[in-house]
């Protein structure tokens, strides 16, 4: 169940569907996305007239992502999380698009070299999976989980790794 305080806006962007949800004051506090393969391609619904220029700029920021231009999302945005966990999530940004690290390198660079168990957990409950790329991070046995499904850990992985190794011109392609 929803918390009714919550405002909800969605963005719906062939091949995908964004979720956002702030707080009170306007604050992005939850980000959540998924596949959405059905028509009509494009949609919105923004929740207030204030969000309307943060949804500019969300759409803006997607733009670049998938287009290499950026490492994550640098949009507005509230955590409502510990220290630790912020620590943590911080050093997300860090690591490099197109490439991974595993939970034990991670907790290692926060000072915490036994803290894989409780690094996998900050990032499970990673609210803003897209502004701190967690998908990055992987088990020391290959891919693990990701709060938005394994299937998208994979996809947005692929597309990182395809896209920072390769001739750009066919992604810049006006099919």
């Amino acid at each position: 169940m929803e918390n009714p305080k919550l405002l909800k806006g969605s963005l719906k962007v062939f091949p995908f569907e964004f979720d956002l949800y702030f707080n009170s004051s306007f604050e992005l506090i939850k980000l959540n996305f998924r596949f959405y393969l059905e028509y009509p391609q494009k949609k919105i619904f923004i929740p207030h007239p204030f969000l309307e220029s943060f949804f500019i700029k969300f759409f803006y920021e997607l733009k670049e992502f998938f287009h290499g231009k950026k490492a994550f999302l640098d949009l507005p945005h509230r955590l409502g999380l510990k220290p630790a966990s912020i620590k943590v999530l911080k050093l997300l940004r860090e690591i490099p698009k197109g490439q991974i690290i595993t939970y034990a390198e991670l907790a290692k660079k926060t000072g915490l070299p036994k803290g894989q168990r409780a690094v996998a957990r900050i990032l499970a409950l990673n609210p803003l999976p897209l502004i701190y790329p967690c998908h990055r991070v992987i088990s020391q046995r290959g891919l693990s989980g990701f709060s938005q499904g394994i299937l998208l850990k994979w996809f947005l992985l692929y597309w990182e790794y395809l896209y920072q190794n390769s001739d750009r011109k066919i992604f810049k392609s006006k099919l």
